[in-house]
């Protein structure tokens, strides 16, 4: 039986090509590798659409013997984060997450700008914001109040931290 999710993992879904070109497809500004699957997750949720896990389906993904990436990849993969988090995630959010992540406050600035022209891009497509996306499909963060994020921040970063 199909079932609802709040995201993907990265190169594991099917979309029709126009739908993914409606969307404005992914950040031309993403680098190499990391995080595509999070923009695709929080855009389609947040522009309307859904996430189904079709369980009866059959993915294979082979995954490689050592991380192919090296050092540049971690940071390019931390690029493409923090512009998920810049064009998609809004405030409080937004600071409370580059905070645990430990980015600096002018990098936070530098980021904001460069992602404009995405945001505005974006706002053609009259996507939903981030509050939306957590009241109406992650509802677990409602459990907790933005100033007791830590903890379940810092679980995030482990996690983007961790190769897939």
């Amino acid at each position: 039986m199909p079932y609802r999710t709040e995201a993907i993992p990265g190169g594991l879904f099917a979309v029709k090509r126009e739908h993914f070109w409606g969307l404005k497809g992914y950040d031309s500004e993403f680098q190499l590798w990391g995080f595509e699957n999070l923009e695709m997750s929080l855009k389609e949720w947040m522009c309307g659409g859904m996430l189904v896990v079709v369980p009866c389906s059959m993915v294979e993904h082979v995954h490689r013997e050592k991380w192919p990436f090296g050092e540049e990849g971690s940071h390019q993969s931390n690029h493409n984060r923090n512009r998920v988090i810049s064009t998609w995630v809004t405030e409080p959010w937004r600071s409370e997450l580059f905070r645990n992540l430990g980015v600096e406050l002018e990098e936070q600035k530098s980021l904001f700008a460069e992602t404009a022209a995405r945001r505005r891009e974006l706002s053609e497509l009259q996507c939903n914001n981030f509050d939306w996306y957590l009241t109406n499909v992650d509802t677990s963060f409602n459990e907790e109040l933005p100033s007791h994020l830590s903890e379940k921040l810092q679980k995030l970063k482990q996690l983007s931290l961790s190769s897939w």
